[in-house]
């Protein structure tokens, strides 16, 4: 597991970069979507590792349906037709993947803005309950003055000093009052939603023109996952019968150029007597280009399979072949193919040629 996923990121590319993050973003919102379903730590616990196993087994399906449609491809459908169902099986889950995904990440946006709005209408309240007794305030300290005013024009001041005394109380109540509201903070920060006041130029709720942006943002997200996910290996997903019909390259490898086989030898082997029936016979010839440009790319390494092959600009052929000839290879899972650096094999180079000689090919 651990070599697998250093293997990942020592192959790092541009493609494998973008899904990446894109992959943790969506399992992040997929996380925080299902994690506030409930109170309890050990729910939530559960929540963050099967929305984390969720995203990565869909990411496989993907991967593998990929595959499986490549194979249908390359066997046609009286031989590949099994592939092809599975891999429309597979996508069929996928799409359920997809109406998750979209509608998780959106009700995470939705719930923040929510929230926010909740805040600020909550804040609004207050603000307004405070005008509405700073109002009262100032009609009672209105009252109190127009009273003293009588008193000193009738020279009646036997309620003055209570007057007086009321009217400092509720000057230093308006006082305490103004100083916890904002209306005179110029610097304090204004809480700006665009949502809600696009929502009343287009005259819909807030909420579902919310809903329907980030719902679009999150199948921006999924098309990204998409487009940048990558294909498995053939040889993780090859059916039994078909590796069976490749030699073993014990069989093949490991004898030495001195040793002799007889035809009787080669007959009561089947898969020596077909490789050697093929040999014998007529190749196309882009079948031997493909096997030139095979044996170039493996080059003389003496590893049965090489980290690294010859790097592609270093093979004497046209660019427009270099790049057939290796998304053919690649399309098979012999290689592996990363940006600016050399193709990494898969296969042996004897099971590579053995392919191309016994599979119809049509690149």
């Amino acid at each position: 597991m651990l070599t697998m996923i250093k293997n990942y990121f020592i192959h790092m590319t541009l493609k494998r970069f973008v899904n990446t993050v894109f992959l943790t973003i969506s399992i992040s919102l997929s996380g925080y979507f299902l994690y506030h379903m409930s109170k309890y730590s050990i729910v939530q616990a559960i929540a963050i590792i099967f929305a984390i196993s969720y995203e990565l087994a869909n990411k496989y399906q993907l991967s593998l349906a990929r595959t499986k449609i490549k194979t249908f491809i390359r066997l046609g459908f009286k031989k590949g037709w099994v592939h092809l169902v599975t891999a429309l099986f597979l996508l069929l889950f996928y799409g359920v993947y997809l109406a998750y995904n979209i509608l998780s990440g959106a009700g995470f946006f939705v719930t923040v803005i929510t929230v926010q709005d909740k805040a600020a209408i909550k804040s609004e309240l207050a603000e307004s309950q405070k005008l509405t007794e700073l109002k009262q305030l100032n009609t009672t300290i209105d009252s109190i003055n127009e009273a003293l005013a009588v008193e000193v024009k009738t020279s009646f001041r036997s309620k003055s000093e209570e007057l007086e005394e009321k009217l400092e109380k509720l000057k230093a109540e308006r006082v305490k009052l103004l100083q916890t509201t904002t209306l005179n903070e110029q610097d304090s920060p204004v809480e700006q939603n665009p949502f809600k006041n696009l929502a009343e130029v287009l005259e819909v709720p807030m909420n579902r023109l919310v809903g329907l942006v980030f719902m679009m943002i999150m199948a921006g997200i999924c098309v990204t996952l998409i487009v940048t996910s990558e294909d498995l290996p053939e040889d993780e997903t090859e059916p039994d019968t078909t590796r069976n019909e490749l030699p073993e390259e014990k069989t093949v490898n490991e004898r030495t150029e001195n040793e002799v086989i007889t035809d009787s030898q080669v007959k009561s082997m089947p898969e020596l007597y077909e490789l050697k029936a093929e040999t014998e016979s007529n190749i196309s010839p882009e079948k031997q280009e493909i096997i030139k440009f095979t044996e170039e790319l493996w080059g003389d390494n003496s590893e049965p399979i090489p980290k690294e092959l010859t790097a592609l600009k270093n093979i004497n052929i046209t660019d427009r072949k270099i790049r057939k000839y290796s998304d053919f290879l690649e399309s098979i899972g012999a290689i592996e193919k990363g940006r600016g650096i050399p193709p990494r094999a898969l296969w042996q180079k004897e099971r590579v040629i053995y392919y191309i000689k016994n599979n119809d090919i049509a690149i």
